[in-house]
């Protein structure tokens, strides 16, 4: 599944259905899981926004005041007890992990300007600009990037090791409790790195796609 402006747009075997959403802004994330629930989550800048369908027809979720105003959600993972949304206000440069289960709840608001979102069993990590949170179940623990690191994407392959991608080529590997950059072979923005067995992905502005095998 895909999302945009005002639509959602799912892969249905053979060929690509779009549903057309009563949304007042842009849709930048999606989650669907294998018993046909989805979520499409967004906002224009005033209002946060997010859709969840349950059988054929898409509704939207009505969501507490504090998560209403003022936040965007922009990226979606799915942890062992479901979805994990994560919101940020650009104006106030703060930024707010959302669990989803029978009702939007938070977990985490903090002052970092994070931008991406990756689970594994029941561990999160968060990450955006010169920022890396990560959290065990129980807490959250900072794993700080590299200085000026300015993060987008990030991936978990086990509770303890993954991949972070962002501006200007970066990609950083976590190793336990550190970061280590590794040698890109471009230096365009990196938006969004998943792997599939040993195989990883990223990919980023005018069309990227880099592989890795590991």
């Amino acid at each position: 599944m895909t999302v945009g402006w005002r639509f959602a747009v799912e892969f249905e075997g053979s060929g690509w259905k779009t549903n057309q959403l009563d949304s007042t802004g842009t849709l930048y994330a999606a989650w669907l899981d294998p018993s046909g629930t989805a979520l499409a989550a967004g906002g224009n800048g005033l209002r946060t926004l997010l859709y969840r369908r349950s059988g054929p027809d898409w509704s939207e979720v009505k969501l507490p005041s504090e998560l209403g105003l003022g936040r965007t959600f922009v990226a979606i993972a799915s942890d062992s007890q479901g979805p994990v949304l994560l919101a940020r206000a650009e104006s106030a440069a703060t930024s707010m992990v959302v669990r989803y289960a029978s009702g939007p709840d938070a977990l985490l608001v903090t002052r970092h300007d994070l931008r991406g979102i990756g689970a594994h069993s029941d561990h999160l990590i968060v990450v955006g600009d010169d920022a890396a949170l990560r959290y065990d179940g129980q807490r959250w623990h900072e794993t700080p990037p590299p200085t000026g690191s300015r993060l987008r994407g990030v991936w978990l392959a086990n509770t303890h090791r993954g991949y972070a991608v962002g501006m200007a080529g970066l990609i950083l590997r976590l190793d336990g409790a550190s970061w280590q950059r590794e040698q890109a072979p471009v230096s365009v923005d990196l938006l969004a790195v998943h792997g599939e067995g040993s195989q990883i992905y990223a990919v980023g502005a005018t069309g990227t796609v880099l592989r890795k095998c590991e």
